[in-house]
């Protein structure tokens, strides 16, 4: 920390007496730190990298080098370096001498070692903990002192006073002595540890017990201690005078409230217009938090932190792009929120060169006015190093919006400039001013200048060439391919560049009024992703035989697994695979979800048309449309353009007088799938009765009446003629416009048998699992016969064993069938008792294990013993018992007994022999 130093120009003789009076009167300067003195170790833009959002257990270590390794492979390259570790880190216990938490959580590795790892990947480490903290189990242990003083870390707290603690933790006295050490020492420990970053969090809570002038001094020790060498980062701060010492003292803030929900809202939904000073937080959405601090961030300010964006939570490309722009305007950091395996294929958003070079270049735009409730709040600009102007159009609203910029008015250009969209890295042409209608929640972003690069950089698919442009016909245009800035004498531009592998290209322009502006681009080479690939090569499935019950997916390679993403027939095909099969042939358009296995990145395919058979008499469904319904009072049938049938049952509910009934024919009493063709814009509910009997309720959703969706539920049928009733006695039902019934096949019901009832000790036959009426179910095989018999009778074995069953469901009106996987069931063993043991003696006898004459002595001794316990005497039975294990150790009779059959008789004959004498 560089300290202010004026020196007064004494004579000695007056040097000597002022120091004298200063000892004399035991008064010292006062120490105050000037703006001038303090050393930043970031200012101006903010960090980019990666940011850790799992908190909980699942945030492993693993998981933690997964992402560091991840990051350096895939975007260090693009500037992203912080790799940030965050709370809750209540459990985080491990401690050094003065009381200082040195791991994560329970981590078996510290931060010391993290901060290595991190650093051999080119990386740097962010280190989540408040400086004014401390573990209130800490400080209830009084041999822990403050560092370099004699104080305990407990003469620093308030244990009595709730208001001065927080959770799990103490907030430290600044008027105690050893405070200041405290402080800074924490400060100077993780930067000995190689952290490269610290979050200080829950700043509020200390200025809240403390006031604003205790909350400086907590401030200014910190930064003091940090000096250059470590980037403070402030958050949950109550920013009093508008972020006054905030500024002073911090190199970045959080300027909004923490990242919900998902991309849009944490951007723009959440509490919009709610700004404040002297609170937390200061706004609770990312655009209202950067619009109201925009005034005190700028080059050597204080950044502001937008918190980290998950854009995996979005599936709209206009709110990613959004997102990424306002933080790029605004110099935030870019944190990236999600991890290796769920960014699927969102790392493009993250990777835009011209976007991370406005973070390189320290580039800090501004809204156009600092109220977030007027429109041009939304219109952002700013001016890279070079003189080149960005420009940022967005749209918060729900409708298309016009955003126009005026190059003079508002940027005080005068003349035409080359204006290029930072999204797509085309040039949309020479212009003056700029206006156009941009969609909901979407954002233009322009770059402004008398020099243009077309494409300006991105993604090697093959050879490429680039376009330079200049406003200035006398201009002449420089550069070069190694990434270094050009000169005068570096190669000058005649025609389109070829770009054939991956390269940096610089551009200058020299004007003839010697202004110079810069255009540069990095281009990457684009490696063919592995699930691309796999995605791209699945065209069709293999063909679906009649009756199939189950769809024969696309294969694809060890490591990955598909899945249906979507069915246009799902009455046909389900998501889950399965296959109902219909009565005429029919086409069905699947979208599959490919998943590498080892970090869940996903994509999905194009519509891929399959083709399923008619089914057999049997195994179809039939389907009754809304023209084939009985209606009842106001029920009546509309058109519908997407329906089934084309039209749709409206009115059905809100008294016992509207409802649609159908009469059905089924082959055989039993359970059958009842499917739903509905629709509806909001909750509502069916009631589905049959002959006559209270139907069941069956709550169902939607997005609009116009929109037809599928819903399945159980009846039970009686063999041939049924009425199936859809009512709703006291409130609207959505509308109908059809119903099917399915002869469920018993795959189906073998697919959902994955156990059966435990077994409890003494039971003798196995407890089979329910099936629907119209089906049975029996055991098909025993891998353990002698422990379950096919017919179900149990044999406990000596010890607990794992059986493993095939079940077979059976359809009784045909005799259909199907096997399910094999059940592992757990079978207790049984109780050794006199009759167990001679059980297992005619086991042993059977196998040949027990021979001769010890067979005739064993088994006298277990009758002796039993004549006793029937007598009630136990302690001669187990004297008895002891005679029955001398024989079984007598040593001529070893030859007639193996090593297994004598161990277990041995096992059982001294249970009994405890059981009996209460050992």
């Amino acid at each position: 920390m560089k300290t202010l130093k004026g020196y007064c120009k004494l004579g000695l003789f007056s040097v000597l007496s002022f120091i004298l009076m200063l000892l004399a009167n035991n008064i010292f300067p006062d120490s105050k730190v000037h703006a001038s003195d303090i050393e930043y170790a970031k200012r101006g833009t903010g960090t980019m990298g990666w940011h850790a959002t799992q908190y909980g257990g699942s945030f492993t270590e693993e998981r933690m080098k997964a992402n560091v390794d991840w990051m350096a492979e895939n975007f260090k390259d693009f500037g992203y370096e912080y790799i940030g570790i965050d709370g809750w880190i209540n459990d985080a216990t491990n401690h050094n001498e003065n009381g200082y938490i040195v791991s994560y959580k329970k981590w078996k590795n510290d931060y010391a070692y993290w901060a290595d790892y991190v650093h051999s990947k080119g990386l740097k480490l962010g280190v989540y903990y408040n400086p004014s903290w401390v573990l209130k189990s800490i400080a209830n242990d009084e041999s822990i002192k403050v560092v370099g003083t004699d104080y305990t870390i407990k003469s620093l707290v308030h244990p009595d006073d709730p208001s001065k603690s927080f959770q799990d933790w103490y907030m430290i006295d600044p008027n105690k002595p050893g405070a200041e050490e405290y402080v800074k020492g924490m400060v100077e420990f993780y930067k000995s540890i190689g952290a490269d970053l610290l979050k200080v969090d829950f700043i509020r809570l200390f200025d809240d017990a403390y006031g604003a002038e205790a909350t400086e001094t907590f401030y200014r020790w910190m930064r003091e201690a940090a000096g250059d060498d470590i980037i403070l980062y402030y958050a949950n701060q109550k920013n009093r005078n508008h972020a006054e010492a905030e500024n002073k003292y911090a190199d970045l803030i959080r300027a909004s409230e923490d990242f919900r929900q998902d991309i849009w809202y944490h951007t723009s939904v959440r509490n919009r217009g709610q700004v404040r000073d002297n609170s937390w937080p200061p706004a609770y959405n990312l655009f209202d938090g950067l619009v109201w601090l925009s005034d005190i961030s700028g080059t050597g300010k204080v950044a502001l932190d937008g918190d980290y964006s998950v854009l995996s939570t979005s599936a709209s490309d206009a709110e990613k792009k959004s997102r990424i722009s306002l933080l790029a305007m605004a110099g935030s950091s870019i944190n990236i929120g999600d991890n290796y395996q769920n960014i699927g294929l969102n790392d493009v958003y993250y990777k835009n060169w011209e976007i991370v070079d406005m973070n390189k270049q320290g580039f800090i735009g501004k809204p156009l006015v600092r109220d977030v409730k007027d429109p041009l709040s939304q219109i952002w600009k700013g001016q890279l190093p070079d003189g080149t102007w960005i420009v940022g159009l967005f749209n918060r609203e729900e409708t298309p919006q016009e955003r126009a910029i005026d190059f003079s008015n508002d940027l005080g250009l005068s003349g035409e400039y080359l204006v290029s969209d930072m999204w797509s890295h085309s040039i949309i042409g020479t212009k003056s001013s700029y206006s156009e209608m941009i969609e909901p929640h979407g954002v233009r972003l322009l770059k402004i200048s008398k020099l243009s690069m077309e494409p300006y950089g991105g993604f090697l698919t093959g050879p490429q060439t680039v376009k330079l442009q200049s406003i200035d016909p006398e201009a002449k245009i420089h550069y070069t391919m190694d990434g270094t800035e050009p000169d005068a004498n570096s190669p000058q531009y005649t025609g389109q560049i070829l770009i054939d592998k991956p390269t940096t290209l610089r551009a200058k322009i020299f004007q003839s009024d010697g202004q110079s502006y810069e255009a540069s681009a990095m281009f990457v080479e684009n490696k063919p992703h592995p699930l691309a690939e796999i995605v791209a090569g699945i065209t069709s499935v293999p063909k679906q035989e009649k009756d199939a019950v189950s769809l024969t997916m696309p294969a694809v390679p060890d490591g990955f697994a598909i899945a249906i993403k979507s069915s246009d027939r799902p009455d046909v095909i389900q998501r889950s695979g399965a296959i109902h099969p219909p009565i005429v042939d029919t086409t069905v358009n699947l979208v599959f979800e490919i998943r590498r296995l080892s970090d869940g990145l996903s994509a999905d395919t194009n519509r891929i048309a399959v083709d399923i058979p008619a089914g057999s008499p049997g195994n179809v469904r039939n389907t009754y449309d809304a023209t084939l319904a009985k209606l009842n009072g106001s029920a009546r049938l509309v058109s519908c353009a997407r329906c089934s049938g084309g039209q749709k049952i409206g009115n059905i509910g809100n008294t016992p007088n509207n409802y649609a009934f159908f009469d059905v024919t089924v082959p055989a009493e039993g359970a059958y799938k009842l499917q739903l063709e509905y629709l509806t814009g909001n909750e509502r509910s069916f009631f589905v009765g049959v002959n006559g009997e209270e139907g069941s309720p069956i709550t169902l959703n939607g997005p609009d009446f116009n929109t037809p969706l599928m819903a399945d539920m159980t009846v039970i049928l009686q063999e041939g003629s049924n009425v199936i009733k859809i009512y709703n006695n006291t409130a609207y039902g959505p509308d109908l416009a059809s119903i099917s019934l399915h002869f469920i096949h018993p795959s189906s019901i073998a697919a959902d048998i994955i156990s059966v009832p435990t077994i409890e000790k003494g039971t003798t036959s196995l407890t089979m699992p329910a099936v629907p009426l119209g089906f049975t179910v029996a055991i098909k095989s025993s891998d353990h016969p002698d422990i379950i018999k096919t017919d179900g009778t149990i044999n406990h074995p000596k010890k607990d064993t794992i059986v493993n069953l095939i079940l077979e469901v059976t359809r009784t009106y045909d005799g259909e069938k199907a096997d399910t996987e094999a059940i592992s069931v757990l079978v207790p063993a049984g109780d050794i008792t006199i009759q167990s043991m001679r059980d297992t003696l005619e086991t042993y006898i059977q196998s040949g294990d027990l021979k001769g004459p010890l067979i005739k002595q064993l088994q006298n001794r277990l009758n002796q013993a039993e004549e006793y316990l029937d007598k009630g005497n136990q302690e001669q039975a187990a004297k008895k018992m002891e005679d029955f294990l001398k024989h079984l150790d007598n040593e001529p009779m070893q030859h007639f007994v193996s090593e297994e059959a004598k161990a277990t008789l041995k096992s059982d004959a001294e249970t009994l022999i405890a059981l009996w004498l209460n050992l």
